[in-house]
């Protein structure tokens, strides 16, 4: 007696398993590179500084300062939530979270007359505040942190950034 096998159905198995492998073996590979591609990804905010035509230095993610005139040119903070706007600045320093600046304007008929303006952004409280008083300005800063802020010229900041990829408030995983 002979037992009756109908013809093709091992090799029906066999493609079926080969098939499921494939499946199983292509969504491994897939997870895997997904996986190392999230590892690899950085925010571009801290690592690129041009945006168009805009040299820009970044601050505390989403604000920074940013001119259209190359270094030379006036630089801004960009008041990220709208308050304010963007506010010219000379000088600018990052502490405590707290972003600062300030800018002054010489006068040509009367030299030592100068006025000044100074800037606060507190970017957790998405607040800001603008002063043309320095003492007031200390007042308003000291709620937030009691360092005394080392202002550096904005076109030095930017040239410090371009040159070393990072400046020094940036977060641990963007200094290298």
């Amino acid at each position: 007696m002979s037992i009756c096998r109908p013809m093709g159905l091992g090799i029906k198995l066999t493609k079926t398993r080969t098939m499921n492998f494939r499946i199983k073996f292509s969504t491994l590979l897939l997870l895997i590179i997904a996986s190392q591609s999230c590892k690899d990804a950085v925010d571009e905010f801290y690592t690129e500084p041009r945006e168009f035509r805009l040299i820009r230095i970044p601050l505390i993610h989403p604000c920074f300062a940013g001119s259209t005139q190359r270094l030379e040119g006036p630089w801004f903070l960009f008041d990220c939530y709208g308050y304010m706007g963007s506010m010219e600045v000379n000088y600018i320093d990052v502490l405590d979270s707290v972003i600062v600046g300030f800018y002054y304007t010489k006068w040509t008929v009367v030299p030592e007359k100068v006025d000044t303006t100074w800037h606060i952004i507190v970017p957790f409280d998405k607040t800001s505040y603008q002063y043309n008083n320095e003492k007031e300005f200390y007042n308003k800063l000291n709620e937030f942190t009691y360092r005394k802020p080392n202002f550096v010229e904005a076109s030095n900041l930017w040239l410090e950034f371009k040159e070393k990829g990072y400046l020094e408030w940036f977060p641990k995983e963007y200094k290298h």
